[in-house]
């Protein structure tokens, strides 16, 4: 064999080893994606959109972020910030390739009803579990009638035994329907529950034996 022959090979050993070689396939195609289409916000919270890379980030791959409203939200840093009520769109581009991404935002403004403006009222006794656990403290969950929310769950302690209560505001003594929503900041998610309960004067559960309510 000739040395030029003998040495090529071995050139060759050494850069299939390194993986540095092309081989004459098709060459990789790196990807970006947000991992959510779209997440739910209130105003005054954050959160961190999760960028996936195909494949695998590389070490100087820093993400630019803006929104197309930066009054409804913007950004510190990595983390979109809700400021106002409204939709818009968090554009995502890597530095390196200059990959592009977008998901929606949407703000909601936070949970409040005031009292003085129904007549009439209810209370909900529940115990509100997510995936067989109580809910954490900050898992905010909101009562409503025709989409307006009508009142926010609060969590108490009785005798050691942890239970939710939902005081429910109303117009009509008696008909009305009343639906859920959870929102979770720390995912940036706002479920609407697959459960509904006739408005009455009469209370649903109590504190010794509160209604059982799973978040899915």
């Amino acid at each position: 064999m000739k040395i030029k022959t003998i040495l090529f090979l071995a050139i060759l050993a050494i850069c299939t080893s390194c993986g540095e070689f092309w081989d004459g396939g098709d060459p990789v195609i790196r990807t970006m994606t947000l991992a959510r289409e779209s997440i739910d916000l209130m105003v005054g919270d954050r959160y961190s959109i999760p960028v996936i890379f195909s494949p695998d980030a590389l070490p100087n791959d820093a993400v630019w972020w803006t929104t197309e409203d930066t009054e409804i939200a913007s950004f510190d840093d990595n983390d979109v910030v809700a400021l106002k009520e409204g939709t818009t769109t968090a554009y995502a581009m890597s530095a390196v390739d200059r990959l592009e991404a977008s998901c929606t935002v949407n703000v909601w403004p936070r949970w409040y009803t005031n009292p003085n403006d129904y007549p009439y009222d209810m209370v909900i006794y529940a115990n509100i579990m997510l995936n067989g656990e109580p809910i954490d403290d900050d898992v905010y969950v909101g009562a409503f009638i025709f989409d307006e929310l009508r009142g926010v769950a609060q969590r108490l302690e009785r005798n050691g035994h942890k239970y939710t209560v939902i005081r429910v505001w109303s117009d009509s003594e008696s008909g009305e329907v009343i639906f859920f929503k959870y929102y979770d900041p720390k995912i940036a998610m706002m479920v609407e529950l697959d459960y509904m309960v006739p408005f009455t004067e009469n209370a649903y559960g109590s504190p010794s034996n509160p209604i059982d309510i799973e978040l899915n």
